[in-house]
């Protein structure tokens, strides 16, 4: 639905892009950024993740804040992570908030720092801060 990303709009951030591959979470999301007057500043995009990164970084797209919550088990967070810290997509002291079930664990990418995490039933939410070494 967007509902993160448009929360992070509502408390200051400047733009918002928007990856969902399901035509269903992309016509909710659409439907929400029309509703709240947000199209000028909201990219959002119905295609698969790694189209879409790849995407962000030919158009040099810098991120400050990164909200990663794909399906459960699909086990992509690690290497998202990564392609954005090796591509340079990420500006120092980005915020990547990672939400992914309990069992779901990788290995820090280089640059990252875990600052929080917190478990909820099931899922759980990491928080971590990007520094560029």
């Amino acid at each position: 639905t967007g509902g993160l990303g448009i929360e992070a709009i509502s408390r200051g951030m400047d733009e918002l892009y928007i990856v969902d591959k399901q035509y269903k979470a992309y016509k909710i999301i659409l439907e929400n950024i029309s509703m709240l007057d947000i199209k000028d500043i909201s990219h959002v995009y119905k295609t698969d993740y790694k189209k879409a990164l790849q995407q962000f970084n030919d158009e040099r797209v810098r991120f400050d804040l990164v909200l990663l919550d794909p399906p459960y088990r699909l086990k992509i967070n690690q290497s998202i992570m990564e392609y954005l810290s090796s591509n340079h997509m990420l500006n120092n002291n980005c915020l990547v908030v990672v939400e992914d079930v309990n069992e779901e664990t990788f290995e820090i990418a280089c640059g990252y720092q875990l600052i929080k995490s917190k478990s909820m039933g099931i899922t759980t939410l990491n928080i971590y801060r990007y520094m560029e070494e």
